[in-house]
């Protein structure tokens, strides 16, 4: 395929994820490896949605740029999936709200960041891994991105998005799209003990369409549902009343109701202790 039909492609398919509101203002950006080795890449601060195909950056094999407008500052965001993942020939990155909010949830399992609520979600992503937060454009992403060993051709960056890479642009941005859905779906059905895709016909679809399995994680059941506040209030009162005669609890410790972000654990963090309790509670019934 030509460079000016790459170019158009990118534009295109930029101009699609934007209109239905997956990439707003000037996030995401997109790549193309081509034949010589570099690559296209979508300008720092440009909007998917009103790319020209003239100022996109052209870079070498070793990522320096040839013409067009300064790269993206994901630059080594990507460089990293190519490097690790021989098949990928694009790149797709976006901060699309359902996605970046399955990212800060604390359940989420790294291995298996979403569970398999559809078959089309394994077909198109396989497995989803979630990295660490780093701050956009710090290289050491690229070393968390490394580090899957080219296990993922669908990621999530922590409080940040997903970042995908595929055989063509199209699978790219359509498996881009499925995980949003997917990760729209588990927030819908978060709490609801959803019917997951059996372990049976999850072999199925591997021996049929060669999809990854997901590794074994906290979605081998569906999540408990998340705990009331006026649970949390009254685990915390019996913290209150018997905390102190537990060595994990100490006497210097203001009970929770006391709790400020100035003391020595902050109230914040003993929701999350209690959150936790209570989870577990629910999973010994």
């Amino acid at each position: 395929m030509s460079e000016t039909r790459l170019r158009e492609d990118i534009c295109r398919f930029g101009r699609s994820l934007f209109e239905p509101g997956l990439t707003p203002g000037s996030s995401g950006n997109i790549s193309i490896r081509i034949d010589d080795g570099g690559w296209l890449v979508t300008p720092t601060n440009a909007s998917l949605g009103f790319l020209d195909p003239a100022k996109l950056s052209r870079l070498s094999p070793d990522g320096k740029l040839i013409s067009g407008d300064a790269p993206t500052k994901e630059v080594p965001l990507h460089t990293a999936l190519y490097q690790t993942r021989n098949a990928a020939r694009d790149v797709v990155h976006l901060h699309s709200t359902h996605s970046v909010a399955i990212s800060m949830l604390p359940e989420i399992d790294p291995p298996a960041a979403l569970p398999p609520l559809t078959a089309y979600y394994l077909m198109k992503c396989g497995a989803t891994a979630l990295v660490p937060y780093y701050r956009p454009g710090d290289p050491a992403v690229a070393d968390a991105i490394k580090g899957l060993a080219g296990k993922y051709s669908s990621v999530l960056l922590a409080n940040h998005g997903p970042v995908v890479s595929g055989d063509t642009l199209e699978a790219a941005v359509f498996a881009t799209e499925e995980l949003e859905e997917t990760a729209k779906l588990y927030l819908l059905l978060r709490g609801m003990n959803p019917r997951y895709l059996s372990p049976q016909q999850i072999k199925d679809l591997v021996k049929v369409f060669g999809v990854t399995p997901l590794e074994h994680g906290h979605h081998d059941e569906p999540p408990t549902a998340a705990p009331t506040d006026r649970e949390i209030q009254a685990a915390a009162r019996v913290l209150d009343k018997e905390g102190h005669h537990r060595p994990w609890w100490p006497e210097s410790i203001k009970p929770y109701y006391e709790m400020d972000a100035s003391g020595p654990l902050a109230k914040s963090e003993s929701e999350d202790i209690v959150w936790r309790i209570l989870v577990a509670a629910s999973k010994a019934k």
